[in-house]
């Protein structure tokens, strides 16, 4: 068991992830820290459950689709 655990360490399956390692993702898909803690801070609210109740397997795919449908970085908003 230890072993499976290690193994996906870093792949995004132990859930709840880290603040840290979700910071780190974000940052490197080049996106700012903010992003990152507003979608660390919307899934923690949410218990890391999808729309339909149930558990979140893996946070980066979720990331990857938090940032896929939210193209532009802060920087790039208009004020």
């Amino acid at each position: 068991m230890k072993s499976k655990q290690i193994m996906n360490f870093g792949f995004g399956k132990i859930m709840p992830p880290q603040k840290a390692h979700v910071i780190a993702y974000f940052i490197q898909k080049g996106r700012q820290e903010q992003e990152s803690l507003a979608f660390y801070n919307y899934y923690s609210l949410k218990n890391w459950r999808n729309s339909t109740g149930e558990p979140i397997k893996n946070w980066k795919t979720l990331a990857w689709n938090w940032i896929w449908n939210n193209p532009f970085n802060q920087q790039f908003k208009p004020s």
